[in-house]
């Protein structure tokens, strides 16, 4: 992605809008060049990880539900939207166990550095909502204040200057 912090984009996909911010799934974005990209796939396999960190923020995927943890470092924390994220908040210190690649990991339990339970991905495969939030069509133009990226360097999550978390699933072609 030929972006910069700083850059203002245009968004399109499916999502939800709300107070905490708009959460979508970015299906093609224009940049400030005017150029627009689209998407395309390739996820690697995850191995065994262990990190302690600080929560820098949590952020939401486009049905509302925390899915993933920004740590200070900028290691970036997977969560089963099934699994209860009660017991996590913003500035705490945690230690993460899970799977994935270097500062990209899907957590498997979150403890405190002490060893006290506050998150545990549930054993069952997840099962969906009774009632998922409709996604609507949804276009946001802001600035980007962060560029989160998967193991491979393709851009994975835009944090932008409105609050919005955006979800950008495959590699922007």
């Amino acid at each position: 992605l030929e972006a910069k912090l700083g850059d203002v984009i245009t968004l399109t996909g499916r999502g939800t809008k709300s107070a905490a911010g708009t959460g979508l799934f970015v299906e093609s974005v224009k940049l400030a060049s005017g150029e627009t990209r689209e998407l395309d796939k390739a996820p690697p396999r995850p191995e065994k990880l262990e990190k302690v960190g600080q929560i820098q923020r949590m952020l939401r995927d486009p049905m509302g539900n925390v899915d993933r943890l920004l740590l200070a470092d900028g290691t970036l924390v997977r969560l089963r939207p099934d699994g209860s994220t009660a017991g996590l908040t913003v500035g705490q210190t945690v230690k993460i166990d899970g799977r994935g690649h270097g500062k990209h990991v899907f957590a498997q339990s979150i403890a405190t550095p002490s060893g006290t339970p506050l998150y545990a991905a549930p054993d069952a495969p997840p099962t969906p909502p009774a009632e998922r939030p409709k996604l609507e069509d949804v276009e946001v133009s802001a600035t980007i204040t962060s560029a989160l990226r998967d193991p491979r360097g393709n851009v994975e999550v835009l944090l932008l200057s409105d609050g919005s978390t955006v979800t950008v699933r495959g590699r922007l072609a």
